[in-house]
């Protein structure tokens, strides 16, 4: 990727080209990664709509940085991965694949959901830093409640549309290739 960071994103339905993005990340001493995933104020995740623009929802990638063990210095960087709308079938799915994608992937620390009333792509995109590092925050949620349908996890918001993530993933030949970046119960 060129240019700056905080401009680079997908807007398309190319999983492959994330999927390798996120495969090229290691382990680094010193440095870990949070994935962000922030709504539109006053969505309604479930029942999840196929075919409609409403329920902004961009994912974001906060790489935090720290000099040494002996410092209280670190720096971070976000990097805007993925804008989308929840309630349009495609979108959701990559939002979603998204989401397991990083549950298995080594390099992710963790996922944060946060709802937010400034998302929309052209106000967003200039705002997100300050309003993560600000807790500029309408409320939180929990994006891996919608990824889980085999009833082995605590909270499965929407099986059947977690379900048809994972069909999904199947079409796209990529369900078994993240299902075997890491080894967990939550999947079949």
């Amino acid at each position: 990727m060129s240019g700056e960071i905080q401009q680079q994103y997908e807007s398309g339905y190319d999983f492959k080209s994330l999927y390798n993005l996120i495969q090229k990340y290691e382990d680094k001493e010193h440095q870990w990664i949070v994935a962000y995933f922030v709504v539109e104020d006053g969505i309604k995740f479930v029942p999840a709509n196929d075919h409609d623009t409403f329920g902004n929802l961009m994912v974001i990638l906060e790489h935090t940085t720290m000099l040494n063990d002996h410092e209280d210095f670190e720096y971070k960087r976000y990097q805007p991965l993925y804008f989308g709308y929840w309630h349009y079938y495609k979108t959701r799915m990559m939002i979603k694949s998204l989401s397991l994608l990083f549950i298995q992937s080594q390099s992710i620390l963790s996922q944060k959901g946060y709802f937010s009333k400034y998302l929309n792509d052209q106000i967003f995109q200039n705002r997100f830093a300050v309003d993560i590092l600000n807790n500029n925050v309408g409320g939180w949620w929990h994006p891996d409640d919608y990824i889980f349908c085999n009833g082995k996890s605590a909270q499965q918001k929407d099986p059947v549309d977690a379900s048809r993530m994972h069909d999904y993933l199947k079409k796209i030949n990529y369900y078994y290739p993240i299902k075997q970046l890491r080894i967990l119960e939550f999947l079949d």
